[in-house]
């Protein structure tokens, strides 16, 4: 049975970054990457100096996400990590209950407002072993309106349909200690149920265990110009049944990248491919990923874009 629709403020479940998109959304066990923030807080404790990502998703109904993602780390007192995350939604039109059998026509409008931030601390325990943790504070507006209770028949007027949450991200990235096998643990959307008039929800809480490991270091166990990374993470969704999300992602060269990705049991949801390039500039390392998801049903396919700066 499909645990549909048990959870509200979903955009928080929304796939953040084009790397993690072109691999399929198998990112947990992925490390030194500032996009971790918003998959596995635990990935960000192995970076030093400064991280930047920012990121566009051209998503679903004209839907746009914009979201970037801050860090700076040291070998002592571990990595803090700043997120954000909004979502710029389309007008909507408004219909306004006026009393009896009436109702006023208010036009196309731009209410919702939808935004996440957070602030994110990581440290490495042991050379093989991290943890790491973010609290975000969650914002879901879609304006004031006028209603009749249902319970009893009353007209309520300019009540705001708003709703601020906690919620808090928890990680864990263990090396294995074969070649670089990693293992990870993530649990994200943590939060105490919210209510919105007579009906409670809950973040879209999501469970995932993973797991990463360069197969060509199996065989080539000194570092050369290619690495093959295959990525599994296997999750468990407040509001959906048991997915398996795998993926891929080569380098040529730590300059070229190539990735792909596959999602089983998704709605709309299957493959994505993507690719990234990384280039020394002056002191800094610039990144530039793209990733493509095509989408099923009546929606345009999905593009993401990030651009990247660490030192």
């Amino acid at each position: 049975m499909k645990r549909v629709g048990q959870s509200g403020m979903t955009f928080l479940d929304i796939d953040v970054g084009a790397r993690p998109a072109a691999t399929g959304g198998s990112f947990a066990a992925t490390a030194g990457d500032v996009n971790a923030l918003f998959w596995n807080p635990a990935g960000i404790a192995t970076q030093r100096g400064f991280a930047f990502a920012g990121n566009h998703t051209a998503w679903l109904a004209d839907m746009q996400m914009q979201s970037f993602g801050i860090s700076y780390g040291t070998a002592n007192a571990g990595v803090i990590g700043f997120s954000l995350l909004s979502m710029d939604n389309p007008d909507v039109r408004v219909t306004t209950f006026v009393g009896g059998e009436r109702w006023e026509d208010q036009g196309f409008q731009d209410l919702i407002r939808q935004f996440a931030v957070g602030v994110a601390y990581a440290r490495q325990i042991t050379n093989l072993f991290s943890v790491g943790g973010q609290i975000k504070w969650a914002h879901e507006d879609f304006g004031a309106f006028d209603y009749q209770d249902r319970r009893t028949g009353d007209q309520i007027t300019g009540w705001k349909a708003s709703k601020d949450v906690l919620a808090v991200d928890f990680g864990t990235l263990y090396y294995a200690g074969f070649r670089d096998l990693r293992l990870a643990l993530s649990i994200r959307n943590f939060s105490p149920r919210t209510r919105y008039q007579l009906d409670y929800f809950e973040l879209p809480l999501t469970f995932r265990l993973a797991m990463a490991l360069d197969i060509i270091s199996v065989f080539r166990p000194e570092p050369g110009r290619h690495s093959l990374t295959l990525s599994v993470d296997a999750i468990s969704p407040r509001d959906f049944t048991e997915r398996l999300q795998v993926g891929g992602e080569y380098w040529y060269r730590e300059v070229l990248a190539l990735r792909f990705g596959y999602k089983f049991d998704h709605d709309l949801e299957s493959y994505a491919a993507g690719f990234g390039v990384r280039q020394r500039l002056a002191g800094l390392v610039l990144l530039i990923d793209y990733a493509y998801s095509p989408v099923g049903g009546i929606f345009q396919d999905v593009h993401r874009f990030t651009f990247g700066l660490t030192q």
